[in-house]
């Protein structure tokens, strides 16, 4: 009951021109794709959304083949994408920033902020793959 009340409240803060072809799946097929959403399992999907445990994981591929249900779950992900404010070139973005930071040789200090005199290593220096 309390996950009905949850779910009701999901899809009424959709809105109709952001997901695709709500009206053409049954109760069950949007349970599960918002299940699916969750781990991106479609036989725990599946089971989650009610169907039979013996058939989940026939019905998960049928379910994520189906061309209304695929483009179903694009929608969702996207609207998700689009409230997160998360996109491919934000995640390349920082990506690259957490690569230069872990590839940079800086100043190995004590508790009190004070240079021990050491320098700490790049992973390329520590492994030799400059010379690759």
């Amino acid at each position: 009951m309390k996950n009905n009340i949850k779910r009701e409240k999901e899809y009424a803060s959709m809105k109709k021109d952001d997901v695709v072809n709500a009206k053409q799946l049954t109760e069950k097929q949007k349970v599960f794709a918002m299940e699916f959403l969750k781990d991106f399992n479609a036989t725990q999907a599946c089971i989650r959304a009610g169907y039979s445990k013996k058939t989940a994981r026939q019905i998960g591929s049928e379910n994520l083949s189906k061309p209304v249900i695929a483009q179903y779950l694009q929608s969702l992900m996207d609207k998700r994408a689009e409230e997160c404010e998360l996109s491919a070139e934000y995640v390349l973005k920082n990506l690259k920033m957490v690569a230069e930071r872990c590839m940079q040789t800086v100043a190995v200090r004590d508790a009190g902020g004070n240079d021990t005199g050491f320098f700490g290593s790049t992973v390329q220096e520590q492994t030799g793959l400059w010379s690759l």
